[in-house]
């Protein structure tokens, strides 16, 4: 009895550590949560289709009660863009796939969600926690498979690994499809190589494998293929030794196929009139902006090319810009290389128990090396055709498939569901050196890895080295010389995996091999870091951070006289590419002499931005908990017109306001700016893939190329400043602008505390404030504060709530500007922002703006409730006024001049 029960021990304590170690992570992480984002980006659509869809079926008395509504809902009119926003549940159905929408809805019917009113947000933590479950089956189901493939060793490595991979902790706050999609794909692997290994098959497991099956083709787009390489695989194997073709029991296996499968075909030839296990409603859009030449691969808003409607037009447009600029066109598929496995998926750059974003791309691409020289040691290394060999390849060619997302746009969230079978191999790699007294070669390669992968996430730029080395006239040779830097990095690093390898095999054949496919990586490796530095529109980048309050930015630009007539706004604006992580980026300009007074704007709110760009921006801000005034960007600085000296050189001067707070600015230059025509951060589009979702991480902008009104004058190492002037192609009337409202809410020498328990402590208006009627259309508001907490740092959220009555009904508004968080400090720091006010909320009658100011963010309050209402801080200095229009002509009529 006790043999028996240390054996049952010694084969559960394994799986056991690796599901504890799991749900430990993720439980501790999801417990301590401070954004509510299970519903941002693509989980909205999830979570609101299985809404929908558990609706219906609670709805419906019997089958065509729930069948018939559901078709009904189609629109077969609608495809593109509009069909991937559709909100009708046969439509999502069509683009999403039935078996995550399916999914939650389940988990909502076992959470009793309103279905008629449903709060996603207020449900973060519950919905975590599911997620939390299925992820740790998911680590268990990894070690299984590494055991089953490989040996007991490879097993709880791999469990282990993927228990503590920061992406899959992170992620299962939020309700995207990919986790439970390698959920699926995980158990129809298991199943698979159980099957492949047992001499006789019961007709449960044919059947169970014809169910997983149909369950992974529906669960993703491209898990369609996995099946079919799995049956043809193992076909052709039994073909190549000779063999018979196994004994399947072809009745269990098609009934388990057609559970799945069958109705999703009825459903689609139903809505749509063919039958498809997967249908894209809109291919064209994602080919063409994946491959747009003119946004480097990026989607970028607002859209201003004229996107084919469907998938032959697209590809056409696609090899007629390959075929213009076929350099340009290679050097873009080989960076989607890049953007698709380089990056770790963390689109809200979360740390994870003080892990840094940047160790977490460090740990990620150390796995996809250490799974590129585990796939070689086992497929050269086992012996072919062998259990593990198959197993190996199938895991192969799963990650195989995943390179189909580079024929579109593709981001770092796409790699998590090949991130299994990488981690299957890297622990077979550590596994192999453990077992081979080869730890030696290991540790070296690893740790010259980590050294390398360093260097790289810090995107260390060696351009200033190469300054002091070459003529100016030489700066087009940058990319060259660092790309051939990068690869000479890449070469040792390939020197010290063949060393490891040399060691694995006894046979000179396998050595032989080994060199072949290390060759093949090191040549694909060299094209893509060519491609990605020597193509990257911002290589004549630099950038430069004050280090005291006696240093200033300076620029002179020489502004032609106007000859052909035309009349400016009387408001011109000095434009500075700039970071802060300050609200308020506490710059003072300087034009020609004299002081401007007029803060500075985000160049996004004078120009204006499309409304997806914007709440996309605000959503990532809420995501991040920041304001999203921090992200990189064009910032406005507004100068009179006739402060500007047509026809001379016009002198800038930017200098920190604050001394103690210049190392939070941050100015950008280029090298060489000697012509009219300059690729630079674009002034109107922005990509929020660009910005967040791959390993970059840097700049939301796209680069365009920007024709200017004049040769850039000055130092051929100049700074990122320009001026812009607005021009009326017609002439309009100025508006009548009466005195504007200004208020100062509470006094610099009455700071005022603000208590979490204390709500009316945070209420800065106890009575809302009444604005006059007639506001002139494109009124911005403004308000500024100082602000000083308790902790280093902590957080206030300031609300500005404009209420009024909109025709006869109330109506409320609050800008997307406005920062998801402010940082506070023991020390008083100023924050402000400002936005233009609609026209619509101008002519509202009764109209008033409320302001309160809290020590906490409402994400603490909903999901840290007692810390924050323990919180606080101290507030001085408040003003809110309305400003006079910038006096920007209409978009339709203003003609926009930089020089």
């Amino acid at each position: 009895m006790i043999r028996v029960s240390r054996r049952v021990l010694n084969e559960l304590w394994q799986p056991i550590l690796v599901v504890v170690i799991a749900l430990i992570t993720r439980a501790a992480y999801n417990l301590g949560l401070e954004h509510r984002v299970c519903h941002f980006g693509d989980a909205f659509y999830f979570l609101n289709t299985g809404n929908s869809l558990l609706a219906l079926i609670q709805q419906s008395r019997s089958l065509s009660e729930f069948i018939s509504p559901l078709i009904a809902q189609h629109d077969p009119a609608m495809a593109g863009l509009n069909a991937m926003m559709s909100l009708s549940l046969a439509d999502r159905l069509l683009i999403d796939g039935p078996v995550y929408p399916t999914h939650l809805a389940l988990i909502e019917w076992v959470m009793k969600v309103n279905t008629q009113a449903p709060v996603f947000d207020s449900l973060c933590l519950p919905f975590s926690i599911f997620n939390s479950i299925i992820d740790s089956v998911s680590c268990l189901l990894i070690y299984r498979l590494g055991r089953i493939a490989f040996d007991k060793r490879t097993g709880l490595i791999a469990g282990i690994i993927f228990a503590l991979y920061p992406p899959a902790i992170i992620n299962t706050q939020h309700c995207y499809s990919e986790p439970y999609a390698y959920f699926i794909l995980l158990f129809f692997l298991n199943a698979c190589f159980d099957e492949s290994t047992e001499k006789k098959r019961s007709v449960f497991s044919w059947f169970l494998v014809g169910a997983l099956s149909g369950l992974t083709m529906l669960a993703k787009p491209i898990f369609c293929l996995i099946p079919l390489i799995v049956v043809v695989y193992f076909a052709a194997l039994a073909v190549i030794k000779k063999q018979q073709i196994p004994n399947v029991r072809f009745v269990p296996l098609l009934l388990g196929l057609a559970l799945f499968l069958g109705p999703w075909l009825w459903f689609t030839h139903a809505a749509t009139g063919n039958f498809s296990i997967f249908v894209s409603r809109a291919p064209s859009y994602n080919l063409y902006l994946g491959n747009h030449l003119a946004t480097d691969g990026w989607r970028a808003w607002p859209e201003t090319e004229l996107i084919p409607s469907d998938t032959k037009r697209a590809a056409e447009a696609i090899v007629k810009q390959a075929a213009h600029k076929p350099l340009k066109f290679v050097a873009l598929e080989l960076k989607k290389l890049a953007r698709l496995w380089v990056g770790v998926w963390n689109e809200y750059q979360y740390s994870l128990f003080g892990v840094s974003l940047e160790i977490q791309t460090i740990w990620h691409d150390l796995l996809l090396l250490l799974g590129g020289i585990g796939t070689l040691l086992v497929l050269l290394g086992q012996k072919r055709f062998s259990h593990s060999w198959n197993c190996a390849f199938i895991l192969g060619a799963i990650i195989g498939i995943h390179y189909t997302y580079c024929a579109f746009e593709p981001i770092s969230r796409y790699n998590i569901t090949a991130m299994p079978a990488v981690i299957l191999f890297a622990s077979y790699a550590l596994s192999h050196a453990r077992a081979n007294k080869l730890m030696l070669p290991a540790l070296m390669t690893i740790a010259y890895a980590v050294f390398l992968f360093s260097v790289l996430s810090r995107s260390y730029d060696l351009k200033p080295l190469f300054v002091g080395l070459v003529e100016w006239s030489q700066i087009p040779l940058f990319p060259l010389l660092q790309s051939i830097a990068w690869i000479s990095l890449f070469l040792i690093l390939i020197f010290f995996a063949k060393r490891w390898l040399d060691r694995s095999f006894k046979e000179e054949s396998q050595r032989r091999l080994a060199a072949i496919a290390l060759t093949a990586i090191f040549i694909m490796s060299s094209f893509v870091t060519i491609a990605c530095v020597g193509s990257d529109p911002s290589w004549r980048e630099w950038a430069r951070q004050l280090k005291s309050t006696s240093e200033k930015v300076e620029r002179s630009i020489y502004v032609p006289t106007l000859a052909d007539g035309a009349t400016p706004s009387s408001t011109s604006y000095i434009l500075v590419d700039m970071t802060s992580t300050m609200s308020l980026p506490p710059v003072v300009a300087t034009l020609n002499g004299e002081q401007q007074l007029h803060p500075p704007l985000p160049w996004a709110i004078v120009r204006g931005i499309s409304p997806e760009a914007l709440q996309v921006l605000s959503i990532q801000g809420q995501g991040m908990g920041k304001d999203l005034k921090t992200f990189r960007q064009w910032w406005a600085f507004p100068v009179p017109t006739s402060s500007i000296r047509l026809g001379q050189e016009n002198k800038i001067e930017l200098s920190p306001a604050v001394p103690q707070l210049v190392d939070n600015l941050a100015f950008y230059g280029d090298y060489g700016i000697k012509s009219k025509k300059l690729s630079l951060p674009s002034f109107t589009r922005i990509s929020w893939t660009k910005g967040f979702a791959t390993y970059d991480h840097l700049d939301s902008r796209v680069y365009e190329n920007v024709h200017f009104q004049n040769p850039p004058s000055g130092a051929p190492e100049g700074y990122r400043i320009r001026i812009a002037m607005p021009f009326s192609k017609t002439h309009t009337a100025t508006q009548n602008q009466s005195e504007l409202p200004s208020f100062q809410l509470v006094p610099e020498d009455k700071p005022r505390a603000l208590a979490g328990k204390d709500l009316p402590s945070m209420i800065i208006t106890p009575t809302p404030l009444s604005l006059p009627d007639n506001l002139p259309n494109g009124s911005l508001f403004y308000i500024y504060c100082d602000l000083k907490g308790f902790e280093n740092p902590g957080n206030a959220y300031i609300s500005v709530n404009f209420t009024g009555i909109d025709g006869d009904k109330p109506g409320q508004w609050n800008s997307l500007w406005q920062p998801a968080s402010i940082t506070t400090y023991p020390e008083w720091r100023s924050a402000s922002f400002a936005d233009i006010i609609p026209d619509k909320v101008l002519r509202w009658k009764n109209l008033q703006v409320s302001i309160l100011v809290s020590p906490f963010t409402p994400d603490q309050l909903f999901l840290k409730r007692k810390d924050a209402l323990n919180k606080d801080a101290s507030i001085r200095n408040v003003n809110f006024a309305i400003l006079p229009p910038l006096e920007i002509p209409a978009q339709a009529d203003c003609e926009w001049r930089i020089y």
